[in-house]
């Protein structure tokens, strides 16, 4: 979101508050040629390589000092300067998750955080208040925990799969409300909230759906059946129709493109289709569906 925004509204200011470095360094590819040398125009990051101010502890507390620093920076920075597109991450949580699972000294980071971000909100509503502006906060998480201990993340889990996300915006869509958000679909919202057109080639490739405006299909399932591909939908609309697009790779991941092909057009209120991909023999497919509001997109892996 930070290229596509950068691309399309140059001019406009990003800024990223991080008690982790490598959020600006490695994943938004800041200066980095690979992420087509994105610039990030205010940051506020690296305090855990100060060790003279932080002084690490096996406690972690310093953790928590570290956080409530990147707080202060953040809500400083949006009351003086209002970055356009801001990403505010914090960890104390996550390290009293690892050390001590559920527990009493989890619930106590929680609600250290819950004040921090109390910070924030309030910064937002300067913001709206004095110079009259449009805000959109979205709050989450990036991984759930282990059902046994919560000390553990990174399986498959319902539980270590699933995520939180509170959000300032008034009116979500019928998708949000009725069906199984996720934080992939965070990324599409604050584009569609920004206005932020999102070039087809990538908007194929995106796994979420936008959580405000109009949403054509949702709840998308695709089953591979002796050369065929079954693929069903919800309809959240009734006009319009839906493309089924298919490709055999996935250059996308290293950079290259994927040759899809359109092989059914049908009305979204059919909420199916069944597309022969027998010319197209591989262990391997990527199916997007293309509505009027909205694209989802499916893997099909064959064991």
């Amino acid at each position: 979101i930070y290229r596509f925004f950068k691309t399309q509204y140059p001019n406009k200011k990003t800024a990223i508050f991080s008690s982790w470095i490598d959020n600006r360094t490695k994943l938004l590819g800041h200066n980095l040629p690979a992420a087509g040398n994105l610039k990030v125009d205010q940051y506020f990051d690296g305090y855990e390589l100060d060790t003279a101010k932080f002084k690490h502890d096996k406690a972690r507390d310093f953790m928590n000092k570290i956080d409530e620093q990147v707080i202060t920076e953040a809500s400083i920075t949006i009351k003086k300067d209002a970055p356009d597109l801001s990403w505010i991450y914090l960890e104390y949580t996550d390290d009293m998750g690892h050390m001590y699972g559920d527990s009493p000294q989890f619930t106590a980071a929680i609600k250290k955080l819950d004040e921090q971000l109390g910070k924030i909100y309030d910064a937002i509503e300067y913001r709206k208040k004095n110079n009259n502006e449009d805000w959109l906060l979205v709050v989450t998480t990036d991984h759930g925990r282990d059902e046994k201990t919560g000390r553990n993340h990174g399986g498959q889990s319902q539980r270590q799969r699933s995520t939180w996300m509170v959000s300032n915006y008034p009116q979500l869509n019928s998708y949000a409300k009725y069906y199984n958000p996720a934080i992939v679909d965070i990324m599409p919202s604050i584009a569609r909230y920004m206005n932020v057109e999102i070039p087809k080639a990538n908007q194929m490739e995106v796994d979420g759906t936008p959580l405000i405006g109009e949403v054509s299909i949702a709840d998308a399932s695709v089953n591979y059946i002796q050369g065929n591909i079954d693929v069903s939908w919800k309809a959240l609309s009734n006009t319009g129709t839906v493309k089924v697009w298919v490709t055999p790779t996935n250059n996308f991941k290293t950079g290259g493109k994927d040759d899809y092909q359109l092989l059914a057009e049908v009305p979204v209120t059919d909420k199916h289709a069944f597309v022969n991909v027998e010319k197209y023999p591989s262990k391997f497919y990527k199916v997007v569906l293309e509505a009027k509001n909205n694209m989802i997109n499916r893997w099909i892996v064959l064991k």
